[in-house]
């Protein structure tokens, strides 16, 4: 038990013991007085809120997102864990027995992608709102009981007569405490406006956790909520209130026409910033209108958004006028680049001849990258584009083998495979292997001679002997039994 416990029962205890003491006639007319006073608050607080809110001025005091603000008080007050919340949030506390349905009405309204605000903004906005609607209450509930006041007084003059009897005090002491749960309650609900400033944090940690405290705030939250806003999956009042402070649903027309103005200014923002060709404007007007189709073509935000980024990307993706020139000049380099490659590996004869260093059909191969890298610099978009076709281009050219480089090639592909014979052949007389072995190494022969076969240069030829070489070490060596393997080593590890 805590000060908040020990303080309830202090207040239910005084009302009840005044019950006591004057019976249940003025008991009774005390707590009909005091529920009718907050019947007729509640009731002319609910239609004035509204009406409040549409009033410029309230509604940026309360909502608006200015420093002086009710919405911007609490916004900066809320913890790390309320400004990340998410619909799966679920705080401790009294603070969490009041703001989770919150969380949860938001959730029930579509949340952020519905709003266009966080969860954090919304707790926020809703305690803005909740704070007006109990400073609307105190003062409506001091005008209207003053007039209940004199309504109790009626009342007593015309029933109240005589002694006051021991089942009077005893009806008056229950009554008396119904008065101080209630009272109890409008404490509740009045505290909630100080739960996310950091002075509050001991008493809502306190509240909530108490024995006679948390069921307190739990089921006065909830009378609250439902009071309030009709629960937690009742949205019509909630949504109302959103409205009257400025906060209009986004709907998916909404989105994409938002997303297409953000398109449209994006592209004059491009087209101010450089020069663009006549055929860039155009190109631009394209991306504008591919990305309009996208973007009115989604079904979600999610698809609105992706429309909307490629569209922006297909737009910085279309070159200036100055880029264009770069890149142009940079095809006109190139290509005589290549060209020039082309002929100090051919000459200028476009047919072949004996003499030529390259056999016919390289010399045609060489011919033919030269055609395909010429056009593919000519149709290159970008100047980084020309860069890597010319580079590429360069490097196949410069891998096909003259007629000398084929016949030594060609030399050291038997010279290998020799070596790799009789590597194999060595190993298996100086090993005393099974069968199972022997195939595994003759399979690791007849692979390792077509990996050597189908080598394009004589160092991928050595690689090719030395990995089919490791292979048969490696399985001659699992073959062996481990004494084996300690004492004796291949001949080709000698």
């Amino acid at each position: 038990m805590n000060y908040v416990d020990i303080a309830i029962i202090a207040i239910i205890a005084l009302f009840a013991l005044v019950g006591l003491w004057k019976g249940f006639g003025k008991t009774f007319i005390k707590l009909f007085c005091f529920a009718l006073a907050l019947a007729a608050t509640w009731f002319i607080a609910s239609y004035a809120l509204s009406s409040l809110l549409n009033m410029g001025f309230v509604r940026n005091l309360v909502a608006g997102s200015g420093k002086i603000s009710l919405y911007s008080l609490y916004y900066n007050s809320l913890s790390e864990e309320v400004l990340n919340a998410t619909a799966a949030t679920k705080l401790d506390g009294a603070m969490g027995m009041f703001i989770n349905p919150m969380i949860a009405r938001f959730t029930a309204l579509g949340g952020p992608d519905a709003y266009n605000i966080t969860y954090a903004q919304f707790v926020a906005l809703n305690l803005s709102i909740n704070t007006l609607s109990v400073v609307l209450c105190l003062v409506l509930y001091i005008v209207v009981r003053l007039v209940v006041a004199l309504i109790a007084w009626i009342l007593k003059k015309i029933f109240l007569h005589g002694e006051v009897r021991a089942w009077s005090r005893f009806v008056g002491f229950l009554f008396g405490a119904v008065r101080g749960a209630a009272i109890v309650m409008v404490a509740l609900i009045v505290s909630t406006v100080v739960f996310p400033f950091g002075f509050a944090s001991g008493y809502a940690e306190t509240a909530g956790s108490g024995v006679i405290g948390k069921f307190a705030c739990e089921y006065t939250y909830k009378a609250y909520d439902a009071l309030a806003y009709g629960g937690t999956s009742n949205t019509e009042k909630t949504e109302k209130l959103l409205t009257a402070a400025g906060i209009e649903k986004v709907t998916l027309d909404k989105i994409k026409s938002d997303a297409i103005a953000d398109l449209e200014a994006y592209k004059t923002a491009k087209a101010q910033a450089a020069e663009y060709s006549d055929a860039g404007n155009q190109n631009l007007n394209a991306c504008v209108e591919n990305g309009k189709s996208a973007i009115n073509a989604a079904e979600n935000r999610d698809g609105v958004n992706s429309a909307l980024e490629t569209a922006k990307a297909n737009i910085d993706a279309v070159l200036t006028k100055a880029q264009e020139e770069e890149r142009d000049a940079a095809k006109d380099e190139k290509k005589t680049a290549l060209t020039a490659l082309r002929n100090e590996k051919l000459g200028e004869k476009d047919e072949w001849s004996s003499d030529s260093a390259y056999s016919e059909a390289n010399f045609n191969k060489i011919k033919s990258l030269y055609g395909e890298g010429y056009m593919a610099i000519d149709k290159a978009a970008t100047k980084e584009q020309v860069e890597s076709i010319y580079n590429d281009y360069v490097a196949k050219i410069g891998a096909v083998l003259t007629v000398n480089q084929e016949n030594a090639l060609a030399a050291k592909k038997a010279e290998s495979a020799t070596a790799l014979d009789a590597y194999v052949d060595n190993a298996l007389k100086a090993n005393e292997v099974d069968e199972e072995t022997v195939a595994k190494i003759e399979e690791v022969r007849a692979s390792g001679k077509q990996a050597i076969e189908n080598a394009t240069s004589e160092s991928a030829v050595q690689t090719a002997l030395d990995n089919a070489k490791a292979a048969v070490d490696k399985i001659i060596n699992a073959s062996k039994t481990p004494a084996e393997g300690e004492g004796e080593a291949t001949e080709s590890e000698v």
